[in-house]
């Protein structure tokens, strides 16, 4: 039944590994009822100001995440600088995708989540909101404007 399928939600509030530092974690949990394998996620930072990409990641967990099971991506920031400021001095769009199996519905899934980046709280935790559809359309077609030579990821037709 597919209402028990693998489904990730973002837990808590990102936060830095140390005050200072430029590694964002950002834990999710599997809270569907059913393992998911072979997951795979891409991260994108855009700026919001100028819809320039300033950070891509993908990564692979290859082990199964069980049922209310949380992970993390570690996003290491610390070479990204621009004039001296950190990433955390902007304000920001992230773009998560996560792609995964289901070993007991022998289906594949697709979740996205699109992320608004306000700042920082006490110099440690990233306050996040979820993207309005308005913010997401201009973001989208920012992106599509600034793609050159490929698509960036694949939320991006």
């Amino acid at each position: 039944m597919e209402t028990s399928r693998p489904y990730f939600s973002i837990q808590g509030l990102p936060e830095l590994e140390t005050p200072n530092d430029q590694t964002l974690s950002i834990r999710f949990v599997n809270a569907g009822d059913h393992p998911a394998e072979a997951m795979k996620s891409q991260i994108i930072m855009i700026l919001a100001e100028s819809g320039q990409t300033v950070y891509q990641q993908g990564n692979h967990i290859l082990s199964s995440i069980p049922k209310e099971t949380d992970a993390a991506l570690l996003l290491d920031l610390s070479e990204w600088t621009e004039g001296g400021m950190t990433p955390f001095d902007h304000e920001f769009y992230l773009t998560l995708w996560f792609s995964y199996y289901d070993p007991l519905l022998r289906k594949k899934f697709e979740q996205n989540f699109y992320l608004h980046c306000h700042g920082l709280i006490e110099d440690r935790f990233v306050e996040l909101t979820y993207m309005t559809q308005e913010e997401l359309d201009d973001l989208l077609d920012t992106v599509r404007h600034n793609l050159t030579a490929q698509p960036l990821n694949p939320l991006v037709e």
